[in-house]
């Protein structure tokens, strides 16, 4: 049986039924981890980083980022940092995934107002079809 993510690290990630935990979503070659405790992104990442080696590849410290989301979100989970093989991997207080903007705070009004602007910008592109008849 080929190992994944999902056989290394257990009770981690967000619960969402009665036996299932969802731990990432990927898309591409992006995956966000997920988890609602202090020490469960530091297990994630350190399981990410050894299967990758198994395979033959590396995660590039250098383009990975990571955020801590929601009300009284922080970047402490014990030491402050979350490394992937004792390198830093750098916090940052929002990022875009899959076209939605994620804050560290949680607050949505940033990806509330983009929506409207690219909704105004269609709208606007429609103005000389409208008038024009």
């Amino acid at each position: 049986m080929p190992q994944t993510l999902q056989t290394l690290v257990r009770d981690v990630g967000l619960k969402h039924t009665e036996h299932s935990r969802l731990i990432d979503l990927c898309f591409a070659d992006d995956a966000a981890l997920i988890d609602d405790t202090v020490g469960g992104p530091q297990i994630m990442t350190d399981s990410v980083a050894y299967l990758a080696q198994k395979v033959g590849v590396c995660v590039n410290v250098d383009k990975t980022e990571w955020t801590a989301v929601g009300i009284g979100a922080s970047y402490e989970n014990g030491s402050g940092e979350l490394m992937v093989n004792s390198k830093n991997m750098e916090p940052i207080e929002e990022f875009c995934y899959l076209g939605s903007i994620l804050t560290s705070s949680g607050n949505c009004w940033k990806e509330i107002n983009v929506r409207i602007a690219e909704a105004n910008s269609a709208f606007n592109k429609l103005n000389n079809i409208w008038r024009g008849r």
